[in-house]
């Protein structure tokens, strides 16, 4: 059976996902308030890595358009890390 290099690495990515945790909603905001406040990079990599998981539900729910799946993945990614720097800690 030949495996597609592309495939492999995605299903490798996802596997590796599994080790973000989803944060609670209080940690969440308690997270977004020390990125805005004092822009605390880790804060902003702890909110990145923990919505990882529903950035490639949003790309896996586009799939049917054309695009491959690591491409929709990757700008899914794209999208959340551009969203860290314009949302504000209330939503």
């Amino acid at each position: 059976m030949v495996t597609n290099p592309v495939t492999a690495d995605l299903a490798r990515y996802l596997r590796r996902l599994h080790r973000f945790p989803i944060l609670e909603a209080e940690e969440e905001a308690r997270l977004a308030r020390r990125w805005r406040e004092h822009s605390d990079r880790e804060a902003a990599h702890k909110l990145l890595t923990s919505h990882l998981r529903v950035a490639v539900t949003v790309a896996r729910s586009h799939r049917g358009y054309g695009l491959p799946i690591p491409e929709l993945v990757s700008d899914a990614w794209r999208r959340l890390a551009n969203a860290s720097t314009t949302t504000s800690t209330t939503q």
